[in-house]
């Protein structure tokens, strides 16, 4: 995929039985952009791959030989509390590239928490993420509770909501 912005939408592919690819649809007037690969989850043709996103790539219209490189998946395990350690259910999770802009549409992985404030997630391994757990909805002037320069395959954060 070719990241978009309001006035770009997605500019999406597939790669061959190769791995081969050819993004159609990058113009010289959009200068440089970011191409990256998506989640496994999202692979319809392999979901059991225990493949997620590597590093994004940044080129420009007719650019060849670029690499894509796809990571194994680890699991991240964490907990979302209140500001006096109590549990909190329902409360959704989402996974950044570290240092990246946290817009929708570039949320690596969500998560919602369970009955014990419980949340894992597949990530790729070897990276670093952020993490952000968002205030339950209606809680308008709560702010997020945010880890950031998180290993991809650490266990039983805590990630205080409501601090």
């Amino acid at each position: 995929q070719a990241a978009g912005d309001e006035d770009l939408p997605r500019i999406r592919c597939r790669s061959g039985d190769d791995g081969a690819f050819e993004l159609l649809g990058v113009t010289e007037a959009m200068g440089e952009v970011e191409l990256f690969t998506i989640v496994a989850s999202y692979n319809w043709n392999h979901p059991e791959a225990p493949l997620g996103p590597g590093q994004g790539v940044m080129a420009r219209a007719g650019e060849s030989g670029l690499l894509l490189e796809l990571r194994e998946l680890t699991l991240l395990t964490g907990r979302v509390e209140d500001a006096a350690g109590a549990p909190l259910p329902g409360i959704q999770v989402l996974a950044y590239h570290s240092g990246r802009t946290r817009v929708p549409a570039a949320v690596l992985r969500k998560a919602t928490t369970d009955e014990e404030g419980g949340f894992q997630m597949d990530l790729p391994e070897d990276s670093s993420v952020d993490l952000v757990a968002l205030p339950p909805s209606g809680e308008d002037s709560a702010a997020p509770a945010v880890l950031e320069g998180i290993a991809s395959d650490a266990r039983d954060l805590v990630l205080p909501l409501g601090e």
